[in-house]
């Protein structure tokens, strides 16, 4: 790549997997602000974001604008007697 993405120094947003003291909303909202930064990259139409993805085994956390993790589950609340 010619010029840094905007994601350059960024990939703590990225990440798949839960920061320390974050819950699983925090990690999906996380994850949905990297997306946005990932859509608005003039970059992410090249190939060379792609050839990134490609070469991850199992590829997870924000990659070619997609978030590859399931999103968090809601949790159920326990009927007061």
């Amino acid at each position: 790549m010619t010029s840094n993405p905007p994601c350059a120094g960024r990939m703590y947003l990225f990440e798949p997997y839960k920061h320390s003291n974050e819950s699983q909303e925090s990690r999906w909202r996380r994850m949905q602000k990297a997306q946005e930064i990932c859509k608005k990259c003039p970059l992410l139409h090249q190939q060379e974001c792609r050839k990134c993805k490609n070469q991850v085994a199992l590829p997870r956390g924000v990659w070619y604008g997609e978030i590859s993790v399931p999103p968090p589950r809601k949790r159920k609340r326990k009927k007061s007697k």
